[in-house]
């Protein structure tokens, strides 16, 4: 275990959320935060010749707004581990997302857990980073 890289790309695929929480959001615009229980990052190499290091960071904060005016349940949500997502932004389709990233404008952001269940969300920005968080290569015991 260390600190997380700076320079990371979060993986929707085999990260596992858990939860949704309000959020006061930038300017005052009210928003929601996305908690990863462990979410899945690809860090750069650590040298020349060597792979890119596949790994997660736990207390991952994804912050979205505009919040939805009725909120979102976590009964909405797919909690646990996700299938896959995609981030919509600029006319592109990402299926990561590289970290530190404030994304602004139209984005929207779709979500897609083990057991079927889809989450989408349209709003006018993003914002999501990985600084000091713990980076774990493997998250066998």
């Amino acid at each position: 275990m260390g600190q997380a890289p700076a320079e990371l790309s979060l993986h929707f695929a085999d990260s596992e959320l858990a939860g949704v929480q309000r959020w006061p959001g930038p300017n005052g615009v009210a928003g929601l935060q996305l908690r990863w229980a462990a979410a899945a990052v690809l860090a750069p190499a650590e040298g020349p010749g060597a792979s890119p290091r596949l790994g997660h960071v736990r207390g991952l904060l994804l912050g979205l707004w505009p919040a939805p005016p009725q909120g979102v349940p976590e009964a909405v949500l797919p909690l646990g581990a996700l299938l896959d997502g995609e981030l919509l932004w600029q006319g592109q389709c990402l299926r990561q997302l590289p970290l530190p990233a404030r994304l602004e404008g139209p984005v929207g952001l779709r979500l897609w857990g083990r057991r079927g269940e889809l989450w989408t969300w349209q709003g006018q920005g993003l914002i999501c980073d990985a600084g000091g968080l713990p980076f774990f290569e493997s998250l066998a015991c």
